[in-house]
């Protein structure tokens, strides 16, 4: 979460500062990239019933790694609209598997507790994520911020793989 959430403040900077993306093409972006998250969510929730959560929530993560990427090599505004689609589609997988992981990891009597618990921490990291990735940015630049924060997100995935197999 804490990586999901570094390059949160900057992608509305960059779209503005940079790219001087007009407000209807933002809010088009927006269109994108809500419109494809409901398709992923489909994708993806079949997929994790095939092939496991682990799995969707690797694939979906290292997809959703490319979203910052994609955004800061972005030559024009216009070239949001296929990064909002890879956020949409990326997304719902990593909801779908982190919530899925989540339940798969606490005991069923103590989901409650369990569940307070992970909220509490991702609610913490996503407090902090956007602090760091706003550091980061004055300490380097936007375009370079988000490149990091693409590629600490992929680096994270490896994480994943001490998530068990079977869910």
């Amino acid at each position: 979460r804490l990586a999901l959430n570094l390059p949160a403040p900057l992608f509305s900077l960059f779209w503005v500062n940079e790219l001087e993306a007009p407000d209807t093409l933002i809010g088009l972006r927006g269109t994108v990239g809500h419109g494809v998250l409901v398709a992923g969510y489909l994708v993806w929730g079949r997929l994790a019933n095939r092939v496991g959560h682990r799995k969707v929530l690797m694939w979906s993560a290292g997809t959703l790694a490319l979203y910052p990427i994609a955004t800061a090599l972005s030559p024009t505004a216009i070239w949001l609209l296929p990064a909002a689609a890879i956020w949409g589609f990326a997304v719902a997988g990593v909801d779908i598997g982190l919530f899925d992981m989540m339940l798969a990891a606490c005991p069923t009597e103590r989901q409650p507790l369990f569940a307070a618990v992970w909220t509490m921490v991702a609610r913490t990291a996503m407090f902090l994520g956007p602090l760091i990735g706003a550091a980061l940015s004055e300490a380097t630049s936007l375009g370079t911020a988000l490149l990091v924060a693409g590629v600490a997100q992929g680096v994270t995935i490896l994480f994943f793989y001490a998530l068990p197999h079977d869910v």
